[in-house]
């Protein structure tokens, strides 16, 4: 079985909530091994530090004497099967009476709110285990005498399932009821395994959000917090860029407006164009690919711009002087707009560019009707789009 640090170590349970400079934290208890080290371990970043250690008296007595000018998660150790994680404030006292000489599983906390909450999560944690264990044994037992050991396969998934939702419904519980509480971060990092989390942080973000918006503003300087903060901030930017990626322009979608300046000085609007074949084009005078297109996109333009056909190149240059340059090298007579921001253009974000050449072909509706055309292919399109539309403007 997993002891509860090196579960905890994994999750990252640092340093906690500030207190009174110089308080001393007094943790003391029983434990019937006498002569037995035990040793405290400060749980600070990703290794744990040793900052004391005692000797079991005789009468099976032990204590450790700290100053603590903050809150703080400690490591009582004794074997890797004999350890308690303890959630300390500045100036408690602290008593525990540890009657389990195998595993540390039974003892119990006096005066000491944060490791009584942490010891609740690890009894329950400890008895799911235990009852999984037991669930596994009894049905391989009853597995191997079976006439239909697939139908025992499924009863044990099924009682597997229900036992993990149970307590994935408790540890949910518990940092609804606790969520001002740095044990709730205990909660959230809870493992039966070191591949297997009790909550998971995509379905069970809510309460990974819950706990943050308590503690961050609760304890906004403090590095466990901030550590919570950080990976709810990473969740939610993720999902914010999940969705503009789903909103970015395809195929069938209306192509979304914008304003630009314009070489004159001026601004250009896309919806400006509406009733007209678009070649939307990303491009930039640094960009070899969108020189090299520009002389068959000009042949393109003056065989089709009588028909309803225009072209509004947006440039992601950061340079005013060379794209103005490179518009009259390349003898580009159509509609130009650029903000001078470089793959910083909100334009170019909008339309999710991440690299250039790239376009967009507009029909007359504003509807996107392909996307990333050659040359050739931009030639063997218009032709008939801009046709038909012709026939539709005569009728």
């Amino acid at each position: 079985m997993k002891s509860w640090f090196s579960l905890l170590v994994i999750g990252v349970l640092l340093v906690a909530c500030t207190g009174v400079p110089g308080n001393e934290t007094v943790v003391s208890g029983t434990f019937l091994k006498p002569g037995a080290k035990l040793v405290l371990y400060s749980v600070n970043t990703k290794q744990p530090i040793a900052v004391d250690s005692a000797y079991i008296e005789e009468a099976g007595n032990f204590e450790f004497k700290l100053r603590l000018t903050q809150s703080s998660f400690f490591l009582l150790h004794y074997s890797p099967q004999k350890e308690i994680i303890l959630l300390l404030e500045p100036g408690e006292t602290v008593s525990l009476s540890i009657s389990d000489k195998e595993h540390w599983l039974n003892y119990t906390v006096h005066d000491s709110e944060g490791t009584s909450l942490v010891k609740v999560l690890a009894d329950s944690l400890n008895n799911t285990i235990s009852l999984l264990d037991s669930v596994r044994k009894s049905y391989q037992l009853k597995g191997a005498v079976s006439a239909n050991p697939d139908s025992v396969r499924g009863e044990f998934m099924d009682s597997t399932r229900q036992i993990i939702q149970q307590h994935r419904n408790f540890t949910r519980s518990f940092v609804v009821e606790h969520k001002g509480s740095l044990a709730s971060i205990v909660a959230l990092n809870q493992q039966y395994d070191q591949r297997t989390f009790v909550l998971n942080s995509k379905e069970d973000f809510k309460y990974y959000r819950m706990a943050d918006s308590v503690l961050f503003t609760k304890y906004p300087t403090l590095d466990l917090v901030k550590i919570l903060h950080q990976n709810v901030t990473n969740f939610l930017e993720q999902q914010k860029l999940k969705a503009d990626v789903s909103k970015m322009p395809t195929v069938g979608s209306v192509a979304m407006d914008f304003v630009l300046p314009t070489p004159a000085g001026d601004s250009i609007r896309l919806s400006s164009l509406r009733g007209k074949y678009v070649l939307l084009d990303f491009w930039a005078s640094w960009c070899p690919p969108c020189r090299k297109d520009n002389p068959g996109i000009v042949n393109v333009y003056s065989k089709y711009k009588a028909f309803g056909f225009e072209i509004l190149q947006v440039s992601l240059d950061k340079n005013r002087t060379s794209w103005l340059k490179a518009i009259q090298d390349d003898k580009l007579t159509w509609k130009h707009g650029g903000d001078m921001k470089f793959w910083d253009s909100p334009v170019a974000r909008s339309y999710g560019i991440t690299r250039i050449p790239a376009n967009f072909l507009i029909d007359s509706r504003g509807v996107i009707v392909a996307v990333d055309l050659s040359v050739e292919d931009l030639d063997r399109m218009l032709a008939p789009l801009v046709t038909q539309d012709k026939k539709t403007d005569k009728n």
